[in-house]
């Protein structure tokens, strides 16, 4: 699985999408100072 920040998951949303699409495989977004 992936894992990448919130902000740069919004920077480059298409990419990520593809990616996800691409590779039949989940991308974790995660938020600054949330917990796990």
């Amino acid at each position: 699985m992936h894992a990448i920040n919130f902000t740069d998951a919004r920077k480059h949303f298409a990419e990520t999408m593809k990616r996800v699409t691409d590779d039949a495989e989940p991308v974790r977004v995660m938020r600054r100072d949330a917990p796990d």
